[in-house]
């Protein structure tokens, strides 16, 4: 049976599961569960920590700076996860593979700790920025810059991330994305998003088609 404790009047828990090692901790804040490892096995640490988290969030909370909402990582995650499965047949694996390599080691680097909604034009232009200068030739000391078909091929594989609804609710584009798409592939990624979580809607409701 798992450990538990409560602080700030019941508002904080620590509790430790069976056949776990380490502390976590957890609390209701801006109408969503937070929770986190504390990394200590000890209890006294545990909830020292746990008490410098909780009123970290408080903080950030009464500031107005407290992300809510689904993570880039959390989708791009969702994103590799069902690619693959549900376009079998329609795209070949080094396609898919490409997608979840550019996720891997451009995109979520830069977008990793960013809620969706806070993926603007903005960012995406500095993203666009970082990939230009944060290379450099160790012989010359200029930036090493990605061709203008790899930043293309990286953009558009952020918008099938941006496009994936992890509430399992068919995917809708809203309409001034589509109206701001100018370039084909890109949009072409969009329906390719689209008709995947068309897919695994059926899926979900007809199991037994699949």
């Amino acid at each position: 049976m798992a450990e538990h404790h409560e602080m700030m009047g019941g508002k904080l828990h620590v509790y430790r599961r069976e056949n776990s090692g380490y502390w976590q901790c957890s609390t209701f804040l801006n109408g969503k569960n937070w929770r986190v490892s504390t990394k200590e096995d000890s209890l006294a640490h545990a909830k020292d920590f746990a008490e410098d988290w909780y009123l970290g969030l408080r903080g950030k909370s009464h500031a107005g700076v407290l992300k809510v909402g689904k993570t880039f990582k959390q989708a791009a995650e969702q994103f590799v996860h069902e690619f693959g499965i549900l376009t079998a047949g329609e795209r070949n694996q080094k396609y898919v593979d490409g997608l979840a390599h550019k996720i891997k080691l451009h995109l979520l680097p830069f977008f990793e700790g960013k809620v969706l909604s806070e993926i603007t034009p903005g960012l995406v232009q500095e993203y666009r920025i970082h990939r230009m200068t944060s290379r450099v030739d160790k012989k010359t000391g200029e930036p090493v810059r990605p061709s203008r078909s790899t930043l293309h091929k990286e953009i558009v594989t952020l918008r099938h991330v941006e496009a994936v609804q992890i509430s399992g609710q068919p995917l809708r584009i809203p309409r001034d994305r589509l109206a701001r798409v100018s370039d084909a592939g890109e949009l072409a990624a969009l329906r390719d998003a689209r008709q995947s979580r068309r897919l695994l809607a059926d899926a979900h409701c007809h199991p037994s088609a699949f």
